[in-house]
């Protein structure tokens, strides 16, 4: 990812550059806070786009950047296949390693 386009915090910009960039995307949120993303946080923030017609990645990452998401949903968002989603469950799908509060249920 080049540098001048980059808009993650300077602690992920430092990683990505120490590492040469060789984390997959979709891992840099755990580098930048010890805070997972969860199911209910992009269903929080982009649960409503999901109606008649699918939503793009681009709409996803907009819609949560435009609504305050912290920057870990929108690099996990940004790491997304670039392929229309219609529902949460899509998203979910598409990122094995988001959290779900309801599975330390017992």
């Amino acid at each position: 990812m080049p540098a001048t386009t980059c808009d993650l915090p300077d602690c992920a910009r430092q990683c990505a550059a120490a590492v040469g960039a060789t984390i997959p995307l979709r891992f840099w949120p755990r580098l930048m806070s010890g805070i997972p993303v969860s199911r209910f946080e992009v269903t929080e923030f982009i649960g409503d786009l999901f109606g008649d017609e699918p939503a793009s990645r681009a709409r996803l990452v907009a819609t949560a950047r435009d609504r305050g998401a912290r920057p870990a949903l929108v690099l996990v968002l940004r790491g997304l296949p670039e392929h229309p989603y219609r529902a949460p469950t899509d998203v979910w799908r598409e990122i094995p390693d988001v959290y779900d509060p309801w599975e330390d249920r017992v």
